[in-house]
Parts: structure tokens; sequence; C-alpha cells
């Protein structure tokens, strides 16, 4: 007797805590928190699907989003399929620079880019993490918005929906005026 009630007692708690913690799932942001005086975009280097290494200048005359993420990141995931979506819809008006910072190589994010179906993003990596240790991130996923002339303007910290209407508002007004 005391057995059974000694089972029903652990049955309830994982069933509490499982609740409890799928009850307090991460908020996506809503929206871009732009900055009072606009910073310096970072200059570390990554890489492009093909070992190329790169920069944010070779961005230079395009609004940038550069959005840091890792793939065993589950946030970031939903993240980047609404990444996704947005490069479908606003073409090479803004260039969306999606740069996985998990270690892997080229070949191996293009199969994890097939197996999401990001058929509109293209890949980068920072194997080395320099990119994060410059910019101080905390965690990922981690967004920032970059101006045509390379001046950070917005970031946003953790998960984000790309399709609301609230942060497309936000890319159309930033488009119209650079």
């Amino acid at each position: 007797m005391i057995n059974i009630m000694i089972n029903n007692c652990k049955l309830i708690f994982l069933i509490f805590l499982i609740f409890f913690l799928f009850s307090f799932e991460i908020r996506a942001e809503e929206e871009f928190k732009f900055h009072l005086q606009p910073k310096s975009s970072p200059l570390s280097s990554f890489e492009d699907v093909y070992s190329n290494k790169l920069r944010l200048f070779n961005f230079k005359g395009k609004v940038v989003l550069l959005n840091v993420w890792a793939t065993y990141c589950a946030p970031c995931i939903r993240e980047l399929k609404t990444l996704n979506d947005l490069s479908k819809e606003m073409g090479n008006k803004i260039a969306i620079v999606p740069v996985a910072v998990s270690g892997e190589n080229g070949e191996t994010l293009q199969a994890f880019y097939k197996k999401h179906g990001l058929d509109y993003l293209d890949i980068y990596t920072d194997r080395q993490k320099m990119i994060s240790s410059e910019l101080q991130i905390p965690s990922v996923p981690y967004t920032l918005l970059i101006n045509s002339e390379g001046v950070e303007l917005a970031r946003i910290v953790g998960g984000a929906d790309f399709s609301s209407t609230v942060i497309k508002a936000q890319l159309k007004n930033l488009l119209r005026k650079f």
C-alpha cells in the first residue's frame, strides 16, 4: 500500500513538473528594441557555405538583419523558419544574414537547412564564435538590425517571430529611410 502511495506521489510530482516547465515558455520578442545611440556593427569575420571569409561590411549599402543562432536551439529553429518566410517575401530589399555559432561546417549546415526547408536563406557560420564574443551575446538566438551604412540600430534578444506585423512594419519603415 505504501509503495502505491509513493508511486502515485511520484506520478503527481512528474505531471506537475511537466506542466510547470511547459507553462513558462519564453515569449518571443514582439519588436526590435532601438538604441538611443546607434552602435558600430561587429567587425568579426564569419564564413559562407564555401568557407569564404566575410564581414558585415561586405553587405554595406543594404539593410542587414544579422541573426546569431545555433542548430541545437529550438527557439532558433522556429525563428529561422520565420526568417526564411521573411526572406521569401522581401527578396533582395534586405540582407538576412543568419550566422550559426554551433560549430558546424557548411556541408552539415546545408543538410540542416534542407531538413528544415530553409530555401530562402543563405548559409553562414562562425565556428570560432568571434561574433558572439565581440557582441558579448549571452545566449542565442540574438538578432541585430544594421542600416545600409553599417550602423547597428536595434536588437532583439531571444526568439522572435519575423512574420509578426509589428516587426515587418519596423523593417519596411527602415527601408523607406535608407
